[in-house]
């Protein structure tokens, strides 16, 4: 998994969105809101995460276990 190009993220007043930059505001017209979860989730991919990855931050973030 990895995030598409031309998508960032940003934090606006506690909010987090992703926006279209460069070419991709050709195809793409608005934003998308994220919760926290969501932010985190693509603060990961961002960073080159893998699904695995992805798994272990949610376990670490809820303490919870991977069964759950």
């Amino acid at each position: 998994m990895k995030i598409k190009q031309g998508f960032i993220l940003r934090e606006i007043a506690g909010s987090y969105i992703v926006v279209a930059v460069g070419e991709a505001v050709k195809t793409f017209n608005g934003v998308i809101n994220l919760n926290q979860t969501g932010a985190m989730l693509w603060k990961e991919l961002a960073n080159g995460g893998d699904e695995d990855a992805l798994v272990k931050a949610l376990l670490s973030e809820y303490d919870v276990d991977e069964e759950i």
